[in-house]
């Protein structure tokens, strides 16, 4: 079994680095190829928004972020839940989550 500790520590801590790494380096790419302006221009504030909005296609991260930090909750209430439970959260997720996903992108396109 993984502690929760471990999980902060070894992926999640990891991840973050990994995430603002890359980010800054996106960051200043544009900064130079496509805004011409240096990076450092702005400021800290200006240079961690531009971290943030420059870089959409990291958005996994943050979600495998998000993930790991669930995991352990998660864990326990499916050892703790019943089966009726379970179904029950799937059919609500189920509904909720993919359905109406599914439905706003079906109406969005006529």
């Amino acid at each position: 079994m993984i502690s929760t500790k471990k999980i902060w520590i070894h992926n999640i801590l990891r991840l973050f680095v990994i995430y603002l790494v890359w980010s800054f380096a996106y960051y200043v790419f544009q900064c130079v190829y496509f805004w011409d302006m240096p990076f450092y221009e702005g400021g800290l504030v200006r240079i961690l928004n531009g971290m943030v909005y420059s870089t959409n296609h990291l958005w996994y991260i943050g979600m495998i972020i998000g993930l790991y930090a669930v995991t352990p909750v998660i864990k326990e209430w499916v050892k703790n839940a019943n089966e009726k439970n379970v179904r029950y959260f799937l059919v609500i997720y189920l509904i909720f989550c993919i359905l109406a996903s599914t439905l706003k992108l079906l109406i969005n396109k006529t």
